[in-house]
């Protein structure tokens, strides 16, 4: 069988499918689930993709859950339900993906198959064991793990707080550092006239999360602001100025979606262009640029979505020693 597109292949594990190719050389797709025993075949595979998900999006796609006992639905069909109705109406496509593979990845991988209703903190803690990315705890894991059990609590699947008595040990960043002036220049004197330039100068010059910047559109620019559609804090869904720099790298945009790179991208070029950074130091590097030009860090709180004011200070503002120099000067 030909290769499969990898958005294709994400879309029919996502759904539930199989997919296999007979004896007499059909294509087969099946759907074996809740009580359903439903097969689509043909020799072209794009066309039976489609026969599937057709079928698939009419029966289940507007009430998914609704043929399933509450007592039956499984934490795989939980979690299809809540990235559909709690997470994707208010994320860009990019955050949406990037959910979606955390959930996969870390949580169905480890208790897909076990009912909402059999849940217990020992299962919770599996999870978060199990949820490591090179030795690290992976954080994103707890927090929508976290984010998921308390909506099925709130929907009346769980009972208890599950959650709750759960030990887990945030991982910390690594090395992470402001590019000094000079890195800066290096930096963008690199990514000229790549493809990718517009993408790191929005975000050096707007603070913006990874994330955040991949998911804006045309439609969040306006005339003096630009909504960020952040979901990681209470604060992150914000508006920042639309600043002069932001004004120039935007101008050209006529595309709804502005930035149409993955995650894996943007991260495995930005390491060929700063080796000695990761990407998220572009967010700290726009902090401490901040700080040193006076502006008020109640201000930048707002401008980079933190909840609290020591988030900024203490986690993404640097003193480069540019600006140490400058202020011993003053002495």
């Amino acid at each position: 069988m030909a290769s499969q597109k990898p958005k294709e292949e994400e879309d029919l594990r996502y759904r539930n499918a199989t997919k296999r190719i007979r004896d007499n050389g059909l294509i087969e797709i099946r759907y074996r689930k809740d009580g359903y025993n439903k097969s689509f075949y043909g020799r072209i595979e794009k066309e039976v993709n489609k026969k599937y998900l057709d079928w698939y999006n009419q029966n289940f796609k507007n009430n998914k859950l609704k043929t399933i006992a509450p007592n039956a639905i499984t934490v795989e069909q939980w979690c299809i339900e809540w990235l559909e109705i709690y997470k994707k109406p208010i994320v860009g496509e990019a955050t949406f993906l990037a959910i979606k593979s955390v959930m996969f990845k870390y949580i169905v991988a480890t208790i897909g198959a076990k009912t909402l209703k059999s849940l217990t903190p020992k299962d919770m803690q599996e999870v978060l064991n199990n949820a490591k990315h090179n030795g690290r705890p992976q954080n994103k894991a707890y927090v929508y793990l976290k984010n998921m059990i308390d909506t099925a609590k709130i929907n009346g699947y769980i009972k208890s707080n599950i959650m709750e008595g759960v030990q887990f040990k945030k991982s910390k960043d690594i090395n992470s550092v402001a590019m000094t002036r000079k890195e800066q220049q290096e930096f963008k004197a690199r990514i000229k006239g790549h493809q990718l330039e517009q993408y790191y100068l929005f975000m050096l010059y707007s603070g913006c999360r990874r994330s955040e910047a991949l998911g804006l559109k045309l439609s969040d620019i306006g005339e003096s602001e630009i909504h960020i559609r952040g979901t990681k804090t209470e604060k992150s869904n914000r508006k920042i100025p639309y600043f002069i720099e932001l004004q120039e790298i935007l101008k050209d945009c006529k595309e709804e979606i502005i930035f149409s790179f993955t995650t894996a991208t943007v991260t495995r070029n930005f390491k060929e262009f700063s080796p000695e950074h990761t990407l998220r130091d572009l967010r700290k590097t726009f902090a401490t640029n901040c700080h040193e030009k006076g502006i008020s860090p109640k201000v930048v709180q707002k401008w980079l979505g933190h909840t609290n004011l020591s988030m900024t200070m203490n986690t993404y503002t640097d003193v480069t020693k540019d600006f140490e120099n400058e202020e011993l000067k003053k002495m």
